[in-house]
C-alpha cells in the first residue's frame, strides 16, 4: 500500500491540469499514488490524464459522467488505498514537499488530521496566506474555519471506520463533509507551513460574483 492517497477531481481542467499532475508526482515522497476522477469533462482533460497514467503507474484514472465535484472527490476517496488520504483540486499545486510534511507530522502524532496553511495565488500576482494557528494555542473551533479539504492530510482508517463520505454537491461539499469528521472528534494536529497552493482565477471568481449577483437580485 502507498503512504498517501491524492485524490483529484476533474472538470474541464485542460489549462491547468498538467501543472497540477506535476505537483504532486514530483513530490519529495515517491510511495503515493494519485486517484483522478474525470467528472464528464468535455475538453481534453481525460486524454491528458490517459496520457499521465502511461507513463507512472502511481496514476489511477476513473471517469463518470458529471455528477459534481462532491461525488468525483467521494468516489476517489473510496479507491484509495494509501494510509493517508489529501486532495487537490485540479486547477490547483502543491509545493514539492507538502506531502512529506504533512505524513511526518501524521506518523509523528499519530493524528487523524493534519492542518497546514495555504497560499491563496491571483492572477495579478498577489499571494495571501493562510493563518492555522497551533491548535493548543486557541478553542477547538477556530480550526473549524479552515474548512477546506486542500490544506490537510486524512488517516484513511479513520474515515473508513466513522464510514464517512463526501456529499454528492456541486458546492460546498468540504464543509459539510468536514462538519462530520469533526463530529468524529478526530485527533487534529497544526502545521505553520504551507502545503497548498490555491490559485484564484480571475474569470471564475467573476462568474462565481455574476452567479451571486442574480440570485440576490
Amino acid at each position: 500500500m502507498p503512504k498517501i492517497s491524492v485524490v483529484v477531481a476533474v472538470y474541464n481542467s485542460e489549462k491547468y491540469l498538467e501543472r497540477c499532475l506535476d505537483s504532486i508526482l514530483n513530490q519529495t515522497i515517491k510511495d503515493i499514488e494519485v486517484i483522478c476522477v474525470n467528472d464528464g469533462s468535455t475538453d481534453n482533460s481525460w486524454d491528458i490524464l490517459k496520457r499521465y497514467s502511461s507513463k507512472d503507474t502511481r496514476v489511477k484514472i476513473y471517469t463518470q459522467e458529471n455528477k459534481g465535484a462532491g461525488a468525483a472527490k467521494d468516489f476517489g476517496l473510496y479507491q484509495a488505498t494509501g494510509d493517508y488520504v489529501a486532495f487537490c483540486d485540479s486547477d490547483d499545486e502543491m509545493p514539492l514537499h507538502s506531502l512529506s510534511i504533512r505524513y511526518e507530522k501524521a506518523i509523528k502524532e499519530n493524528a487523524d488530521i493534519v492542518v497546514g496553511n495555504y497560499e491563496e495565488v491571483y492572477d495579478n500576482g498577489k499571494r495571501i496566506v493562510s493563518n492555522i494557528k497551533n491548535e493548543k494555542d486557541i478553542p477547538f473551533w477556530w480550526i473549524f474555519n479552515s474548512i477546506v479539504l486542500v490544506n490537510k492530510l486524512f488517516s484513511r482508517k479513520f474515515i473508513v471506520n466513522n464510514n464517512l463520505h463526501i456529499p454528492k454537491m456541486h458546492q460546498s461539499e468540504d464543509r459539510v463533509f468536514m462538519t462530520d469528521v469533526f463530529l468524529c472528534n478526530p485527533k487534529i494536529v497544526t502545521l505553520v507551513d504551507v502545503l497548498y497552493y490555491w490559485i484564484r482565477h480571475e474569470k471564475a471568481k467573476c462568474q462565481r460574483r455574476a452567479i451571486f449577483d442574480r440570485i440576490a437580485g
